[in-house]
Protein backbone atom coordinates (compact mmCIF):
# COMPACT_ATOMS: atom_id res chain seq x y z
CA UNK A 1 0.00 0.00 0.00
CA UNK A 2 1.73 3.01 -1.32
CA UNK A 3 0.07 6.13 0.59
CA UNK A 4 -2.02 6.37 3.38
CA UNK A 5 -3.47 10.14 4.60
CA UNK A 6 -6.40 11.97 6.36
CA UNK A 7 -7.93 15.49 6.90
CA UNK A 8 -9.62 15.96 10.03
CA UNK A 9 -11.92 19.38 11.48
CA UNK A 10 -10.30 19.71 14.28
CA UNK A 11 -6.53 20.62 12.06
CA UNK A 12 -5.15 17.70 14.43
CA UNK A 13 -4.31 14.11 12.62
CA UNK A 14 -5.69 10.68 13.28
CA UNK A 15 -3.15 8.75 10.78
CA UNK A 16 -5.34 6.81 8.05
CA UNK A 17 -3.72 3.36 9.34
CA UNK A 18 -4.25 2.58 12.10
CA UNK A 19 -4.45 5.08 14.41
CA UNK A 20 -2.00 7.92 15.54
CA UNK A 21 -0.69 11.48 14.89
CA UNK A 22 -0.29 12.45 11.12
CA UNK A 23 2.54 14.00 9.66
CA UNK A 24 3.04 16.25 6.20
CA UNK A 25 5.69 15.22 4.13
CA UNK A 26 6.52 16.64 0.53
CA UNK A 27 5.49 15.31 -2.45
CA UNK A 28 7.50 13.39 -4.67
CA UNK A 29 7.92 10.89 -8.05
CA UNK A 30 8.87 7.11 -7.29
CA UNK A 31 8.14 7.34 -2.95
CA UNK A 32 5.53 6.66 -0.94
CA UNK A 33 4.18 10.10 0.49
CA UNK A 34 2.65 10.86 3.73
CA UNK A 35 0.48 14.14 4.61
CA UNK A 36 -1.84 15.62 6.90
CA UNK A 37 -3.87 18.64 6.81
CA UNK A 38 -6.92 20.30 8.11
CA UNK A 39 -9.88 19.89 6.20
CA UNK A 40 -12.59 22.02 8.32
CA UNK A 41 -15.94 22.25 10.21
CA UNK A 42 -16.80 18.57 9.13
CA UNK A 43 -17.56 19.13 5.55
CA UNK A 44 -17.35 16.43 2.47
CA UNK A 45 -14.86 17.84 -0.44
CA UNK A 46 -15.70 17.56 -3.58
CA UNK A 47 -13.53 15.19 -5.98
CA UNK A 48 -11.39 16.49 -8.87
CA UNK A 49 -7.68 16.76 -9.75
CA UNK A 50 -5.08 14.84 -7.70
CA UNK A 51 -2.12 12.95 -7.66
CA UNK A 52 -0.45 13.06 -10.99
CA UNK A 53 2.07 10.40 -10.44
CA UNK A 54 1.80 6.06 -10.45
CA UNK A 55 3.34 6.82 -6.58
CA UNK A 56 0.88 9.35 -5.54
CA UNK A 57 1.15 12.80 -4.40
CA UNK A 58 0.19 15.24 -1.55
CA UNK A 59 -3.42 16.46 -2.28
CA UNK A 60 -4.07 19.90 -3.19
CA UNK A 61 -5.36 22.20 -1.48
CA UNK A 62 -8.55 23.99 -3.24
CA UNK A 63 -10.24 27.77 -2.62
CA UNK A 64 -11.60 27.52 0.72
CA UNK A 65 -9.12 24.62 2.23
CA UNK A 66 -11.68 22.18 -0.46
CA UNK A 67 -9.06 18.92 -0.77
CA UNK A 68 -9.01 17.33 -4.07
CA UNK A 69 -9.15 13.71 -4.93
CA UNK A 70 -9.31 11.42 -8.02
CA UNK A 71 -7.60 11.34 -11.15
CA UNK A 72 -5.69 14.30 -12.38
CA UNK A 73 -7.04 16.90 -14.49
CA UNK A 74 -8.08 16.33 -17.67
CA UNK A 75 -8.63 12.90 -17.06
CA UNK A 76 -11.95 11.60 -19.36
CA UNK A 77 -14.17 8.77 -17.87
CA UNK A 78 -13.53 5.48 -18.88
CA UNK A 79 -16.15 3.35 -21.31
CA UNK A 80 -14.75 0.13 -19.79
CA UNK A 81 -15.05 -3.47 -21.18
CA UNK A 82 -13.72 -5.17 -18.33
CA UNK A 83 -14.38 -4.67 -14.78
CA UNK A 84 -13.49 -5.83 -11.53
CA UNK A 85 -15.94 -6.64 -8.52
CA UNK A 86 -15.45 -5.08 -5.01
CA UNK A 87 -16.03 -7.36 -2.07
CA UNK A 88 -15.26 -6.68 1.50
CA UNK A 89 -16.77 -4.76 4.85
CA UNK A 90 -16.85 -1.82 6.46
CA UNK A 91 -17.17 -1.74 10.38
CA UNK A 92 -17.26 1.40 12.97
CA UNK A 93 -15.07 1.81 15.94
CA UNK A 94 -15.13 4.27 19.04
CA UNK A 95 -11.65 5.24 21.29
CA UNK A 96 -12.13 6.85 24.58
CA UNK A 97 -9.87 9.63 24.92
CA UNK A 98 -10.78 11.38 28.40
CA UNK A 99 -7.43 9.99 30.00
CA UNK A 100 -5.56 8.90 27.30
CA UNK A 101 -6.79 7.15 23.98
CA UNK A 102 -6.95 3.25 24.57
CA UNK A 103 -7.35 0.90 21.95
CA UNK A 104 -10.56 1.58 19.49
CA UNK A 105 -13.18 -0.41 20.55
CA UNK A 106 -15.59 -2.02 17.74
CA UNK A 107 -18.72 -0.74 17.61
CA UNK A 108 -20.99 -2.02 14.43
CA UNK A 109 -19.20 -5.03 12.89
CA UNK A 110 -19.09 -6.69 9.25
CA UNK A 111 -21.34 -4.44 6.98
CA UNK A 112 -21.15 -6.37 3.47
CA UNK A 113 -19.98 -4.15 0.60
CA UNK A 114 -20.25 -5.02 -3.16
CA UNK A 115 -19.41 -2.92 -5.88
CA UNK A 116 -18.91 -3.13 -9.61
CA UNK A 117 -15.72 -1.17 -10.82
CA UNK A 118 -14.53 -0.50 -14.33
CA UNK A 119 -10.78 -0.87 -15.25
CA UNK A 120 -9.74 1.80 -17.95
CA UNK A 121 -7.84 0.31 -20.63
CA UNK A 122 -6.70 3.87 -22.10
CA UNK A 123 -3.66 6.22 -20.85
CA UNK A 124 -5.58 9.18 -19.68
CA UNK A 125 -9.18 7.53 -18.72
CA UNK A 126 -10.14 6.50 -15.20
CA UNK A 127 -13.47 4.63 -13.56
CA UNK A 128 -15.12 4.96 -10.39
CA UNK A 129 -17.69 3.61 -7.85
CA UNK A 130 -18.73 4.32 -4.51
CA UNK A 131 -21.03 2.98 -1.77
CA UNK A 132 -22.49 5.04 1.62
CA UNK A 133 -23.14 3.73 4.72
CA UNK A 134 -24.45 5.14 8.40
CA UNK A 135 -23.46 4.16 11.70
CA UNK A 136 -24.97 5.32 15.21
CA UNK A 137 -23.14 5.81 18.59
CA UNK A 138 -25.01 5.61 21.65
CA UNK A 139 -24.23 9.48 23.49
CA UNK A 140 -23.85 11.31 19.46
CA UNK A 141 -26.26 13.65 17.89
CA UNK A 142 -26.81 12.04 14.52
CA UNK A 143 -24.88 9.10 13.22
CA UNK A 144 -21.39 9.21 11.36
CA UNK A 145 -21.96 9.45 7.60
CA UNK A 146 -19.14 7.16 5.19
CA UNK A 147 -18.92 7.96 1.75
CA UNK A 148 -16.50 5.90 0.12
CA UNK A 149 -15.41 6.34 -3.57
CA UNK A 150 -12.92 4.16 -5.49
CA UNK A 151 -11.11 5.34 -8.54
CA UNK A 152 -9.46 3.18 -11.26
CA UNK A 153 -6.70 5.18 -13.20
CA UNK A 154 -5.39 4.68 -16.54
CA UNK A 155 -1.69 7.07 -16.30
CA UNK A 156 -0.54 9.11 -19.17
CA UNK A 157 3.05 8.39 -20.96
CA UNK A 158 2.88 4.25 -20.63
CA UNK A 159 3.97 2.03 -22.95
CA UNK A 160 1.25 -0.02 -24.19
CA UNK A 161 2.51 -3.83 -24.94
CA UNK A 162 0.59 -6.07 -27.60
CA UNK A 163 -1.98 -7.90 -24.72
CA UNK A 164 -1.46 -5.78 -21.72
CA UNK A 165 -3.67 -2.52 -21.66
CA UNK A 166 -2.51 -0.22 -19.13
CA UNK A 167 0.39 -2.10 -17.15
CA UNK A 168 0.56 1.30 -15.31
CA UNK A 169 -3.12 1.10 -13.81
CA UNK A 170 -3.32 1.98 -10.30
CA UNK A 171 -5.84 2.86 -8.00
CA UNK A 172 -7.13 5.59 -5.24
CA UNK A 173 -9.65 5.12 -2.40
CA UNK A 174 -11.29 7.73 -0.47
CA UNK A 175 -13.58 7.58 2.38
CA UNK A 176 -15.45 10.97 3.56
CA UNK A 177 -16.80 11.48 6.65
CA UNK A 178 -19.61 13.49 7.41
CA UNK A 179 -22.29 14.25 10.43
CA UNK A 180 -21.04 13.29 14.18
CA UNK A 181 -17.33 14.06 13.18
CA UNK A 182 -15.58 15.29 9.79
CA UNK A 183 -12.86 13.46 7.95
CA UNK A 184 -11.49 13.17 4.40
CA UNK A 185 -9.15 10.18 4.30
CA UNK A 186 -7.28 8.51 1.04
CA UNK A 187 -4.62 6.04 -0.22
CA UNK A 188 -3.18 5.11 -3.70
CA UNK A 189 -2.98 1.34 -4.29
CA UNK A 190 -1.65 -0.73 -6.21
CA UNK A 191 -4.36 -3.67 -7.95
CA UNK A 192 -3.05 -5.64 -5.30
CA UNK A 193 -4.14 -3.87 -2.38
CA UNK A 194 -7.61 -2.32 -4.11
CA UNK A 195 -8.85 -5.70 -5.25
CA UNK A 196 -10.91 -7.66 -3.69
CA UNK A 197 -11.03 -4.98 -1.52
CA UNK A 198 -9.07 -1.66 0.01
CA UNK A 199 -8.27 -1.72 3.41
CA UNK A 200 -8.10 1.75 4.88
CA UNK A 201 -8.89 3.26 8.40
CA UNK A 202 -10.75 6.66 8.80
CA UNK A 203 -11.64 8.50 11.62
CA UNK A 204 -11.68 12.03 13.68
CA UNK A 205 -11.91 13.58 17.17
CA UNK A 206 -15.18 13.75 18.52
CA UNK A 207 -15.67 15.11 22.05
CA UNK A 208 -13.64 13.33 24.12
CA UNK A 209 -13.72 10.59 21.84
CA UNK A 210 -12.62 9.29 18.40
CA UNK A 211 -15.06 7.59 16.00
CA UNK A 212 -14.19 6.12 12.76
CA UNK A 213 -14.45 2.65 10.18
CA UNK A 214 -12.61 0.60 8.73
CA UNK A 215 -12.28 -0.84 4.99
CA UNK A 216 -11.50 -4.67 5.28
CA UNK A 217 -11.38 -8.08 3.49
CA UNK A 218 -11.76 -10.13 6.46
CA UNK A 219 -14.75 -10.25 8.83
CA UNK A 220 -14.01 -9.05 12.38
Amino acid sequence: MKLLFAFFMTGSALAAAPFGSGRTAPSGDGASQSAAAPFGSGRTAPSGDGASQIAAAVPSLGPGSAVRFGPPAGYRLAKSASSVQLRGFVSSWLQDCADGCGLPAGAAKNDPVEAELGLPEVPGEFNKTGFTRRFEFKGFEGPLVLTATVYAICPRGQAQPPGSPCPGRYFQVQAALSGAAGALCGASLNEADAVPFPVLACGAPAGSKKIGITLHRIPL
